[in-house]
């Protein structure tokens, strides 16, 4: 029976064409252009793209507050350090900083292509050192946004636009991303990310059908894309080990020799790019930890490996040309193996891998995906559901490959998976270089699961495989989406609108906020260092003893050099051990001959859920360094403000979250009374909150009846705090000395009782 025409404006049914369009119902006339396929694609991957950023930008209201941009505590502040310093020198960039590792001073284990890239974006926009923290805070989402559009670019060639966006949608809300590309989160992992995303898109079109006629993207493109990523964090070795090897084999199994030469030529085009910035590289010639030799030495050893895949890889079957390709990676790895200061500089990797190093197990980047924080997991807190199917991953994809006979690409996501995925189990830090490749390769079998249960539950309709595959992965999600901190927008709009009335820092419940109003009043009552900004840095009078954890912030915020820092043992693992012994492992007498052989001048103690009794911290933060004759406190704080070990543990009501003690000489107060006689001074020490701290010293007088008790504190003014006379219980009636600042800092003895002064502190 012949079917009747359709009335005009009538919708008609069409088939589906190859173009992977959804089926359904169109209307027969020309639809507009907004509608039309291609545009309606375009709309789509922009809202995505909008996700992306607009979730990553939630804390906005707790980064910008007032004039001060506050950033994540920890590695950020290092890399505004060198980003301030090329800003001021550019396109020059720090080496060797005297501000770590003081007093000696560190080679900065960095590459410098990150901190370049934020310098120049701030010269280009202009203004001052402001705008530079601006530049900085915002990259990291941009960086995350622009990641989520190459993640669709990737899986819309695997598997066509509705799996993109469902790649793109699935990575722009991906805890395991957001950790690291959120507003303020200035480090360099959410580049890494995007340089990674890149690198895999290219290796996916490298193995496309007609890639031939376009070597130049894998020769041009991927010699960019992986010298970039080594110059911006040397440890990105491990792409060469993961990326450049998965897909050399997969293209040697192949049978794809002209891609394997363009992938030798791209190799030796990324050791060419690396050789001028290896050159300045302060550290050592092979290491796989820093910058060297080392990595244009593995893009060698890779290139020769493709080379000789090209000509002797083919194998009868798909099993044995995998083999033979794998198998002729082995003489040039041995080569290169062979040499002893090569295989030297490899095994600082593994020991970071393995976990052997000074705080491996200790550091909460390195621990397992699968060990517990908070009331969860990591892998449910970065991956939600899917971190327990992560390990299932790559063999559900292979199991694809193997049923469909995909396209290679989806082999080299498999391996991407497999590789990085290993990683993470291990190390958590590397679920950040794992999310793109996820994302990926989840959304795909996540609409592969969509279609089956669609088959299973006889839904014809096709728009049914799309809904079951987003009610899967929003239930796979869900619990990590519920305790991001992020994606709170309530939280986060309260705390914006909260920082726009007050225009002070929160230091209240805040702890990055604490940390930054405290060592601003560190940077006001110490003496200054001319030398921050200065080309070459100038080595500072003095360095500042602290938590390793806060050594970022006070090299940025405070101007002021440590011991050691957040780099820990990878930079100096002696300094840290000093660090660590003169604060939590000695008493307070070996302690401070520690602290004299670091030169450090003050002492910052800050809260800790626990002590160990009779050392320095305890007694200064504590104890506030009460019968302790060498340590002042001159400043404290903020009032009401959260210690860093708020993360870890809640602080009790009242904490004195920081307190900045001066090592001094300290006056002697000589007294006479009866031999053996217990001799004590005491002294009220007021804070600028009021905070009333009773100093206590004794000793013992000697055989000749005189007693020497070192005090710290002049009467006045001591930085920020204000002091007393001091009250001397010796005998019958107590006694009491004025005590300047001259002699305190010069270890003068003063005879008690002083002569009155009425109201004037002698002098020296």
């Amino acid at each position: 029976m012949a079917q009747k025409p359709s009335d005009p404006g009538r919708f008609l049914p069409i088939r589906r064409s190859g173009s992977g369009m959804l089926p359904g119902l169109m209307p027969s006339r020309t639809p507009p252009k907004w509608l039309a396929a291609p545009t309606r694609i375009g709309w789509a991957l922009g809202a995505v793209l909008a996700l992306a950023l607009g979730v990553r930008l939630l804390a906005w209201g707790d980064v910008f507050v007032g004039e001060r941009v506050l950033f994540v505590v920890g590695d950020a502040y290092y890399h505004l350090r060198l980003a301030e310093y090329s800003w001021h020198h550019f396109p020059a960039f720090l080496t060797h900083d005297p501000f770590l590792n003081f007093p000696v001073g560190g080679e900065v284990p960095w590459p410098p292509l990150y901190d370049l890239w934020v310098a120049g974006s701030a010269l280009l926009l202009g203004g001052g050192v402001a705008r530079l923290e601006w530049v900085a805070a915002l990259w990291p989402p941009v960086l995350g946004a622009l990641t989520a559009g190459i993640v669709f670019a990737t899986a819309r060639r695997l598997a066509g636009d509705a799996v993109g966006l469902g790649a793109a949608a699935l990575f722009a809300v991906l805890p395991a991303s957001l950790s690291v590309s959120q507003v303020g989160h200035a480090d360099h992992h959410a580049a890494v990310a995007a340089i990674g995303a890149a690198w895999l898109w290219l290796q996916v079109r490298a193995l496309e059908p007609d890639a031939a006629r376009s070597l130049w993207v894998e020769v041009v493109g991927t010699a960019l894309a992986r010298a970039a990523l080594v110059l911006v964090w040397a440890g990105s070795i491990l792409y060469l080990g993961l990326a450049d090897v998965g897909w050399a084999l997969v293209a040697g199994a192949t049978g794809r020799r002209h891609s394997l030469r363009a992938h030798a030529a791209g190799l030796v085009g990324t050791a060419l790019l690396l050789c001028p910035f290896v050159a300045h590289a302060p550290g050592p010639a092979f290491t796989s930890v820093e910058l060297s030799w080392l990595h244009p030495a593995a893009c060698l050893a890779l290139a020769a490996w493709a080379v000789m895949a090209s000509f002797w890889g083919r194998g009868v079957s798909l099993g044995s040309s995998l083999v033979r390709t794998a198998a002729l990676g082995a003489p040039p790895v041995a080569v290169l193996l062979a040499l002893p200061w090569v295989r030297e500089g490899v095994l600082g990797g593994t020991r970071f891998i393995g976990k052997a190093d000074l705080w491996g197990h200790a550091n909460p980047e390195q621990s397992p995906l699968y060990s517990s924080v908070g009331n969860t997991t990591w892998a449910v807190s970065t991956l939600g559901w899917l971190g327990y199917l992560l390990p299932l991953a790559p063999l559900a994809l292979a199991w694809r490959i193997r049923r469909d006979g995909g396209p290679s690409g989806l082999a080299v996501v498999a391996l991407w998976v497999a590789g990085f995925g290993a990683l993470a189990v291990a190390h958590v830090r590397f679920v950040s270089d794992l999310a793109p490749a996820a994302a990926v390769g989840f959304a795909i079998l996540l609409a592969d699961a969509g279609r089956g249960a669609a088959h299973r539950l006889n839904l014809a309709n096709r728009c049914w495989h799309p809904a079951i595959a987003v009610v899967l992965a929003v239930s796979a999600l869900a619990p990590a989406l519920w305790r991001n901190p992020g994606l709170q927008l309530w939280n986060a709009t309260r705390h914006a609108f909260a920082g726009a009335a007050s225009g002070e820092p929160r230091v209240a419940n805040d702890v990055t906020a604490s940390l930054v109003e405290f060592l601003h009043v560190v940077r006001e009552v110490t003496p200054g260092s001319d030398g921050f900004a200065a080309r070459p840095p100038v080595k500072p009078d003095y360095g500042i003893l602290a938590d390793p954890s806060l050594g970022h912030a006070l090299h940025y915020v405070a101007r002021r050099a440590t011991p050691s820092d957040n780099f820990g043992p990878y930079l100096e693992p002696e300094m840290l051990v000093q660090t660590l012994e003169a604060l939590v492992g000695l008493e307070p007498a070996a302690a401070t001959a520690v602290v004299d052989q670091l030169q450090a001048r003050y002492v910052l103690s800050s809260w800790q859920p626990r002590y160990w009794p009779g050392t320095l911290l305890e007694r200064l933060q504590d104890g506030d360094g009460s019968g302790l004759g060498e340590y002042r406190l001159i400043a404290e704080g903020p009032e009401g403000g959260v210690p860093l070990a708020a993360l870890f543990a809640a602080p009790p009501p009242g904490t004195v979250a920081y307190k900045l003690f001066e090592r001094v000489p300290g006056a002697q107060l000589q007294v006479a009374t009866a031999p053996g006689k217990r001799v004590v001074a005491l002294q009220t020490v007021v804070a600028p909150s009021g905070r009333r701290i009773a100093y206590r010293q004794e000793a013992i007088a000697d055989d000749q009846g005189r007693a020497l008790l070192r005090v710290p504190y002049a009467t006045g003014a001591n930085g920020l705090m204000r002091a007393g006379r001091y009250r001397v219980l010796a005998g019958a009636e107590p006694q009491y000395a004025t005590v300047s600042e001259c002699q305190v800092l010069e270890g003068a003895v003063v005879v008690v009782p002083t002569p009155s002064t009425d109201g004037e502190i002698p002098g020296c």
